[in-house]
């Protein structure tokens, strides 16, 4: 699938510019609500830690690296 039309952030191209902090790529849906979440809840997380448990390509590794 065209990078560009990769609304869930799988292909190789997103998932490098998530890991890069590139904000031009797609970001996989669970993880972007849960951050949203969590500053919508006014969470204050900046030099906070956080145990992201699993490492799936869906949830998991999306999570530790946002």
């Amino acid at each position: 699938i065209d990078p560009g039309k990769d609304v869930d952030g799988f292909h190789p191209v997103n998932v490098g510019k998530l890991v890069m902090e590139d904000d031009t790529g797609f970001v996989p849906c669970t993880p972007a609500g849960c951050v949203r979440l969590i500053g919508e809840a006014g969470v204050e997380t900046s030099g906070a830690k956080a145990v992201v448990i699993g490492r799936s390509m869906i949830v998991g590794k999306p999570m530790a690296l946002l």
